[in-house]
C-alpha cells in the first residue's frame, strides 16, 4: 500500500528538482487534490525545496519558485424561501472566494438564483427558475445565465402511488467566455412513479 502523508508527497517532490518548475507545480496540485498533503503544507515543502536547490547551485530556470498566498475555498450561500399550499418560492445569493491551483490567481465569484413553483388543486405545476452567476469577479463581463421553465402534470394518486410528467425547458448562456462558450438548449420530458 502506498505511503500518505507529507514524508510521501516530500519525497515525489524531491526526486522532482531535476524537471521544470512547471511540472512540480503540476504534482503539487494533483497531491493537494488527492489530500495527500494540504496547501499550507505544500507552500512550506516548495520553500524548502526553493532554499535546498540555490543552496546547492542548481540551474535557475529548472528551481524558480513563484508561491502566492494560497486561499482557502469560501462559499457564503445565503437563501429565503417561502412554502404555500399553492406555490414554493426561493431566492440564493451565493459568494465565493477560490483558487483552483498554485499557478492561478484568486478568483472571486458571485451569482443569485431565484425560484418558484405555483400549482394548482387540478394537479398542474409549473416550474420557475433563473440563475445568475459571475464566476470570476476579475472579469466582470463573463456571465452565466440559466433560464428553466416548465410545467407538470401530477395524475391522481393511485393508494400510495404517485406520478407525474413534465415537460421543461433549459437554457444556458455563456457570455464573454474565451475561448466562446456556445448557448446550450434542451427541452425534455421526465417521468415520475413513486411507491
Amino acid at each position: 500500500m502506498a505511503q500518505t502523508g507529507k514524508g510521501n508527497a516530500e519525497k515525489v517532490l524531491g526526486s522532482a528538482l531535476s524537471v521544470p518548475m512547471n511540472i512540480i507545480i503540476g504534482l503539487a496540485d494533483l497531491l493537494i487534490a488527492k489530500d495527500v498533503i494540504s496547501r499550507e503544507e505544500m507552500v512550506s515543502l516548495l520553500q524548502r525545496m526553493a532554499d535546498h536547490s540555490q543552496r546547492h547551485g542548481e540551474h535557475e530556470d529548472m528551481v524558480s519558485v513563484r508561491f502566492v498566498e494560497l486561499v482557502p475555498p469560501r462559499r457564503i450561500v445565503q437563501a429565503v424561501t417561502y412554502e404555500h399550499r399553492f406555490v414554493n418560492a426561493g431566492f440564493e445569493y451565493l459568494k465565493t472566494e477560490d483558487q483552483i491551483s498554485i499557478t492561478r490567481n484568486e478568483a472571486d465569484g458571485s451569482g443569485y438564483s431565484i425560484w418558484a413553483t405555483p400549482k394548482s388543486p387540478m394537479g398542474l405545476e409549473a416550474l420557475l427558475r433563473y440563475d445568475h452567476l459571475k464566476p470570476n469577479s476579475t472579469f466582470d463581463n463573463q456571465v452565466r445565465n440559466r433560464t428553466i421553465a416548465g410545467v407538470s402534470y401530477w395524475f391522481p394518486h393511485q393508494g400510495n402511488v404517485a406520478a407525474a410528467l413534465l415537460l421543461d425547458y433549459d437554457g444556458q448562456t455563456f457570455d464573454n467566455f474565451a475561448p466562446a462558450i456556445s448557448k446550450n438548449t434542451r427541452v425534455a420530458v421526465h417521468g415520475l412513479i413513486q411507491f
